[in-house]
């Protein structure tokens, strides 16, 4: 098992074994386990796998065996034996989907919870960035039609947050989540839609204004079920 497959499935059984039970249960197990509220935020967002010491320790505050939390993670994201997987799963990397809708038209805001972990091949990574970067979300609306459609998934790096004209942007916009084409006037930002009947956003980007405003990251992929 490399350590991104550790990664991957640890955060997935923090995820799944959270969201069964009652709100707490991760502040608690970070105090039972002698570890920090801070690692487990890192563990569930798959950005840190911990010491195999930590691990045991989380596992046990939860009630389980050590190989009994890995294989919770397993299951979530279809790995259900890392040593038979291994060998098929070497040229793969898993991005987290999150349970988010990015607005093309009606807007919600992500809570962050993970739906399960997709496979893409490695050398896919060269071009979008690295999978610790990356995230799945879903679309809702026809606001940028036709280059995106109603229920699209739409591949996210959030390390790209510098916006280039033209260049395709996830947008938080006060409670708004949106995906927009990024164009630029004096001291503010245009966030265009691809349908021409759909709205734009114009966002101040002077120092001093007070806009509830911000980069999620660049779109790099969209996916489409037919």
């Amino acid at each position: 098992m490399n350590k991104e497959q550790l990664q991957l499935i640890l955060a997935a059984a923090l995820t799944q074994i959270f969201s069964e039970r009652p709100r707490g249960t991760a502040a608690k197990c970070a105090l039972d386990s002698g570890t920090t509220p801070q690692v487990m935020s890192d563990m569930k967002a798959g950005r840190s796998a911990g010491s195999e010491e930590t691990r045991r320790k989380i596992a046990q505050a939860l009630g389980y065996t050590y190989e009994q939390f890995l294989d919770i993670g397993r299951k979530k994201i279809g790995l259900h034996a890392v040593e038979e997987a291994e060998e098929d799963s070497s040229e793969y990397g898993y991005v987290r989907k999150v349970k988010a809708i990015l607005g093309a038209g009606a807007s919600l805001v992500t809570d962050g919870e993970t739906l399960g972990f997709y496979a893409f091949k490695k050398t896919f990574f060269r071009t979008v960035g690295p999978t610790n970067d990356l995230v799945l979300f879903d679309v809702s609306g026809d606001s940028m039609l036709p280059t995106i459609c109603d229920r699209d998934t739409v591949l996210v790096n959030t390390k790209q947050i510098t916006p280039l004209e033209g260049d395709l942007f996830a947008v938080r916009v006060g409670n708004k989540i949106v995906v927009k084409r990024v164009f630029f006037e004096p001291k503010t930002m245009v966030l265009k839609s691809d349908n021409p009947n759909a709205g734009d956003f114009r966002v101040s980007v002077d120092e001093d204004s007070q806009e509830d405003f911000g980069i999620i990251g660049k779109v790099r992929w969209l996916g489409r079920v037919f």
